[in-house]
C-alpha cells in the first residue's frame, strides 16, 4: 500500500506564498496537491498562496500503477 507523509505546513500569509511539500508511495507517481479551502488559499503545483485570513486545508494526492493502489487522500491545515 502507499502512504502520502506531509513535510512541515508552509507559512502563507495574505497575498503570500508558501512551498508544501511530502512524500509517496513506491508507484513512483508524483503527490498532486490541491486546495479544500480555495477561498482561503489556492495551490498551483507546490506553491501555495494565501487569497483571504482563515484556515487552509491542503489536500495530497497520489495515483496507483499496476502493482500499487491509489494513496488514501491526506490533508494537511
Amino acid at each position: 500500500s502507499q502512504t502520502i507523509v506531509f513535510g512541515s505546513a508552509p507559512t502563507v500569509v495574505v497575498d503570500g506564498t508558501g512551498t508544501v511539500s511530502a512524500t509517496g508511495g513506491p508507484s513512483g507517481n508524483p503527490v498532486v496537491f490541491s486546495s479544500q479551502t480555495s477561498g482561503v488559499c489556492t495551490v498551483s503545483g507546490t506553491t501555495v498562496t494565501g487569497v483571504t485570513a482563515g484556515s487552509c486545508t491542503i489536500a495530497a494526492n497520489q495515483a496507483g500503477n499496476d502493482d500499487y493502489t491509489a494513496a488514501p487522500e491526506v490533508t494537511q491545515t
